[in-house]
């Protein structure tokens, strides 16, 4: 049905009719099982039904198969007849109710939330969406209790269907509560309302330093410095209550206004000897990550000061020290290369 008119959009429609989120994650990997085209916004199904049953067996198995094709059948079909409709001038309401079941209370509900994309939840008025990640979008909402500006970071519905993603979410903010620094976001707390999970944090109104980097800002030595010695001072406080960040870049650091720097993103951290949240020492982002960390090494807060290393020169020069397309060349160039620079010493850094 994917989006047909504003109202519903295909993962949507997909978990209306009991798809598993983490199978419609591998369907729209499945290329070309389907995908959502033009403004109609219409299902296209292979014309070839044998590929389509052979694409699916090879995700879900001879079981899997048959129910897929039959609901993506029974979705093209559904598709097609509401979009014949709607250029006839058919109201899409009626329409949506006849051929995919849907009450107008939850059209209603699909409507509100972008078909689910923007989080419904009581007390929570919201302003905007803040940013967006791998398995969390954060928006900006107004609490209307307290009367105050939060972010919400909200786990998206299929990272909340997988456990030991959910596990690490609410580890995360759990850990984050705990933990008082003016260089850090604070954490009012982890909640769910139905099967929405979300921490509470503190809104800070700015820019992550690979936004900035991104727009072509350029940071001279003294401001770079700047910056880097405040998230030493938040990395100093964390080990001193045996914390590791484990994910260390610009993309986790904050400026806000007024020059304020923040620590961000503690998905990747371990308290103590916990180890990292999925088990694998090799968390975190390639490019910035210490040679003991790519090569397997349990690591310990040498391995944030080595990433803070790389954003300072990432800051400087403008450029990553060692870069690649292949990640496995980053990991192999990390551990086996040293550092060489000629752009620090044409610039007399």
């Amino acid at each position: 049905l994917a989006g047909i008119g504003g109202g519903v959009f295909l993962p949507q429609a997909l978990r209306e009719v009991q798809v598993h989120p983490r199978d419609i994650q591998s369907l729209k990997r499945s290329e070309p099982l389907f995908q959502v085209v033009d403004p109609s916004h219409r299902l296209d199904v292979p014309s070839d039904p044998d590929r389509l049953r052979s694409e699916l067996a090879r995700e879900f198995g001879p079981q899997g198969a048959t129910a897929g094709f039959n609901l993506l059948s029974r979705l093209e079909e559904a598709g097609k007849a509401i979009y014949a409709e709607l250029q006839e001038g058919a109201d899409l309401d009626e329409c949506l109710e006849h051929h995919a079941g849907l009450s107008p209370e939850k059209i209603a509900e699909l409507r509100r939330t972008d078909a689910g994309e923007r989080p419904e939840i009581p007390g929570y008025e919201v302003l905007g969406k803040a940013g967006t990640g791998g398995t969390a979008d954060v928006w900006k909402v107004r609490e209307r209790k307290a009367r105050r500006v939060l972010a919400l970071k909200v786990l998206k519905p299929e990272a909340a269907h997988h456990a030991p993603t959910l596990k690490a979410f609410v580890a995360e903010a759990r850990l984050l509560e705990k933990l008082r620094h003016p260089g850090l976001v604070e954490c009012h707390g982890v909640a769910r309302y139905g099967r929405t999970y979300f921490s509470k944090l503190e809104f800070v109104e700015g820019h992550t330093l690979l936004e900035l980097l991104d727009d072509g800002h350029v940071f001279d030595e003294t401001a770079a410095l700047r910056v880097v010695l405040g998230a030493a001072e938040v990395l100093a406080y964390l080990a001193e209550q045996g914390v590791l960040h484990r994910d260390v870049k610009p993309g986790n650091i904050m400026l806000g206004t007024g020059g304020r720097m923040k620590l961000i993103d503690l998905g990747f951290a371990s308290a103590g000897d916990t180890p990292a949240p999925s088990g694998d020492t090799t968390q975190g982002t390639v490019h910035y990550m210490s040679p003991e960390q790519a090569s397997g090494g349990a690591g310990d807060t040498r391995g944030d000061i080595y990433s803070l290393g790389v954003t300072l020169f990432h800051l400087v020069v403008g450029k990553l020290p060692f870069d690649s397309s292949d990640d496995r060349e980053v990991l192999r160039m990390q551990v086996m290369e040293s550092l060489s620079s000629p752009e620090l010493k044409g610039r007399g850094i």
